[in-house]
């Protein structure tokens, strides 16, 4: 019996010596945030969301179930979504929701002996004290080590683009709350927008199109659920069209309507034509002795708004580039994350926070 007492101690301790030189790459978005955990893998993949009973000070749901009770809670009980255009707006909301996170996916019981690096990433307009909140939200939770990179290079890095090399690198990353794009060479920006323009803008297009066409009020995740199943940017190979419920403007009483993809195309169109514009500007701003490379190399759209369908041909159709898009663009800052780990002192140029 103590003999296998010691045994448990000692996988105890072998454990924890090898997750002391361990990293989490985390991707936190205004609408979703990625945890990947070396040895472990992706291990969270969650809504940036949080359900706070105020009469009791205590978190009732996150993520996925606190989603859910969006719109449908009682007064006592606040959903909040801490993060806005990919900078926290809300501090300790921010600190609750990542704490439960990370607990739920990381051995934390003897973190005293642990010195664990966290890896994340910010809009390359986040200002001094957006970059200082979003290390303090970490140096909170008890890590001692938090390196912070630009979403674009970290974007760049995960799709595979040489951002360290003398070649023109152009990234844009499409997320939930902002679309970044820049221009990269030799580790610097050439040129770089942040737009606050995202998934959940476009969710919110889709309930505006609604209301003002059909006269019907429609929650957020319904807007999400149409995006997904119908949303298209260019004509589509046959019609598609679901049904949707909502409640009646001018009555406030139950109503439907049938949804189409040409409806939703006209609902995003505008927020879609201002991405491309601002892309087209970054372009005009291009040093021509770069211009001529990257007509061959092409321009890398990433991020989980791209994968809106035909997205990729009509950047294509209206910026005269070659687009290339990686298998799954929902994961490049996490893939860029975990390959800046692997060699933290050749990307240490990069990191936002030198300390």
């Amino acid at each position: 019996m103590f003999l296998k007492q010691i045994k448990l101690v000692a996988e105890k301790l072998k454990t924890v010596l090898e997750e002391r030189n361990s990293f989490i790459v985390i991707d936190l978005g205004t609408a979703n945030t990625l945890i990947y955990v070396k040895n472990k893998g992706l291990v969270v993949n969650e809504p940036t969301i949080i359900a706070i009973n105020k009469k009791v000070n205590k978190v009732v749901a996150i993520g996925h179930e606190a989603r859910k009770m969006s719109g449908k809670t009682p007064p006592h009980i606040e959903v909040i979504k801490p993060v806005a255009y990919g900078v926290i707006y809300d501090f300790e909301a921010t600190k609750r929701y990542l704490n439960m996170l990370i607990e739920n996916s990381f051995d934390r019981q003897f973190s005293i002996f642990k010195k664990i690096t966290i890896l994340t990433s910010c809009p390359p307009s986040t200002d001094d004290v957006q970059l200082k909140a979003l290390e303090d939200v970490f140096h909170e939770l008890e890590f001692e080590k938090v390196i912070i990179i630009k979403e674009t290079f970290l974007a760049a890095i995960g799709v595979g683009l040489k951002i360290m090399e003398p070649k023109p690198n152009f990234i844009i990353d499409m997320g939930g709350g902002t679309t970044n794009m820049a221009l990269i060479s030799l580790g610097e920006t050439i040129v770089e927008k942040s737009l606050k323009v995202g998934g959940t803008k476009f969710d919110q297009n889709i309930q505006e199109y609604i209301r003002e066409k059909f006269d019907l009020i429609i929650g957020e995740e319904t807007a999400q659920r149409i995006k997904l199943a119908i949303g298209s940017t260019v004509e589509l190979e046959k019609r598609f069209e679901i049904k949707v419920a909502g409640k009646l403007q001018d009555t406030l009483l139950p109503g439907e309507v049938n949804i189409n993809d040409i409806h939703i195309r006209s609902a995003l169109s505008e927020s879609i034509d201002y991405i491309i514009e601002e892309a087209r500007d970054c372009i005009k701003k291009i040093p021509p002795e770069l211009l001529s490379d990257l007509i061959k190399q092409g321009i890398y759209l990433t991020g989980g708004s791209s994968l809106l369908k035909g997205i990729k041909e009509l950047f294509a159709r209206k910026l005269g580039f070659k687009f290339h898009q990686p298998q799954n663009p929902f994961v490049s800052i996490i893939n860029g994350g975990i390959e800046v780990l692997k060699n933290p002192t050749y990307w240490q140029s990069l990191f936002l926070n030198k300390k």
